[in-house]
């Protein structure tokens, strides 16, 4: 079962999208760190990704590279 984002004190509730916030910020030159459960979202316009796996980083670059890679199927490339 997939759980979905809900906002802090109101569980249940999804967050409101960060990614007209994160777009904005790409636009002005800003690096932004997300961390986000629905990775689709972010792959989509992101520029550089890291995976984080264990304390450390399993995956540093472009987006398009990670679909194929050990960590995209071990973490990624399942639906749950």
């Amino acid at each position: 079962m997939k759980s979905s984002p809900s906002t802090p004190g109101n569980p249940g509730q999804p967050t409101a999208s960060t990614e007209p916030r994160a777009l904005q910020l790409r636009s002005e030159d800003v690096s932004v760190v997300v961390v986000e459960q629905y990775v689709d979202r972010v792959l989509a316009s992101a520029d550089y990704v890291y995976v984080l796996t264990r304390g450390g980083i399993g995956f540093a670059g472009l987006p398009g590279d990670l679909a194929g890679t050990d960590v995209f199927q071990q973490y990624i490339g399942a639906e749950n």
